[in-house]
């Protein structure tokens, strides 16, 4: 069996269904004992055999009652399974209170509306119609028994009559005050909901205006970096070209001092930044002056061979000046050769040849 729908706390549901069983398990019993009282002082047959009915579906509820807590299902079922057989067997008997029995099919769902799910619902409404049909067509053609005359019988009549439209008015009442319960609730909880919307979009604004104080900060300390990097290729730059300087001592001669150590990459520059100039400045002459060179082998003679050939190409003569003792031995002791090279031994000393050398 299906358990209680979800809808509502299962054991409020239990609770009210209990007391409402409790009071429909009276008000059948007191049905039942003013059914006895009239069997006892007018003894007919349809009326004994609708007391046997009304005792029947007194201890159908009583037994639907207590196992409400184990099997709530089961015990709605068989409260309408009894209500619906004893709208049926009522209709026989007791043809005089159909209008009480029509309201017993009603009632049936009703009682189980809140409490069962939408599938279960459609059968007993079918059932419940059926029912209807039954005791409708049961009213009209099956006539066994005449309404049974008597004071007690009309009340026991009137009595039953307010009592099952009252308890289906009460049903309704009921069933409308869970439904305003349920959307108070859901209400409540709709408020709730806003509320915590609405604090979460002040933090998400706040989050936001914080991750947007974030990438400007970033962007600002990216461009800030930019701006250094581009100073630092600046720098850079200015170092490269002081790093191997190209001083104009004349119209036509250029002197470019070199100190410290000649590597591979030092000595592209040092023929970019000549023919740069002699082509720059049209210059006959560059001095290429190795006083601050600490040390010359193969590849550092190779790399000024190569500035020589250079500017010869580009019409201009370089001489060598500033080689030291220590330097000459170590080109001697490698066995390099500078063929086609002139080499002075200061810078004053060349300036001199070079002046009395017409261009």
């Amino acid at each position: 069996m299906r358990s209680l729908p979800a809808f509502d706390d299962a054991r409020l549901l239990q609770q009210r269904l209990r007391r409402f069983l409790s009071w429909l398990l009276a008000a059948f019993f007191t049905i039942a004992v003013l059914l006895t009282m009239a069997q006892l002082r007018t003894p007919q047959l349809n009326s004994l055999l609708g007391t046997f009915v009304a005792y029947g579906i007194v201890a159908v509820i009583g037994v639907a009652r207590f196992a409400l807590t184990s099997r709530p299902v089961a015990a709605l079922f068989s409260v309408c399974i009894g209500f619906f057989c004893m709208a049926i067997a009522d209709v026989v008997l007791l043809p005089r209170a159909l209008p009480v029995i029509i309201f017993l099919p009603v009632i049936a769902i009703a009682l189980a509306l809140p409490y069962l799910t939408a599938r279960t619902l459609l059968g007993l409404s079918i059932g419940a119609t059926a029912t209807i049909t039954i005791v409708a067509s049961l009213s009209e053609f099956v006539k066994l028994f005449q309404p049974a005359p008597g004071l007690l019988s009309q009340l026991i009549f009137i009595l039953a009559v307010t009592f099952m439209c009252g308890l289906t008015l009460f049903l309704f009442w009921q069933y409308h005050r869970r439904q305003s319960e349920l959307l108070s609730d859901v209400q409540a909880a709709n408020s709730v909901l806003e509320h915590a919307r609405a604090g979460l979009a002040v933090e998400v604004a706040a989050r936001t205006a914080d991750v947007r104080a974030a990438l400007a900060e970033v962007e600002r300390r990216a461009a800030e970096q930019a701006r250094l990097l581009e100073e630092l290729a600046e720098q850079r730059e200015v170092i490269r070209e002081l790093s191997v300087p190209v001083l104009p001592v004349s119209a036509r001669t250029l002197v470019m001092p070199l100190i410290g150590a000649l590597d591979t990459a030092r000595l592209q520059l040092v023929q970019e930044q000549a023919l740069q100039v002699i082509e720059r400045n049209a210059a006959r002459h560059l001095v290429l002056d190795i006083t601050g060179v600490p040390m010359v082998d193969s590849q550092v003679a190779q790399g000024l061979l190569e500035v020589v050939e250079a500017a010869r190409l580009l019409g201009a003569e370089a001489v060598l000046v500033g080689v030291r003792p220590e330097v000459a031995q170590t080109m001697v002791g490698l066995g390099l050769a500078l063929p086609g090279l002139r080499v002075y031994a200061d810078l004053q000393t060349a300036m001199g040849r070079m002046a009395g050398v017409r261009p």
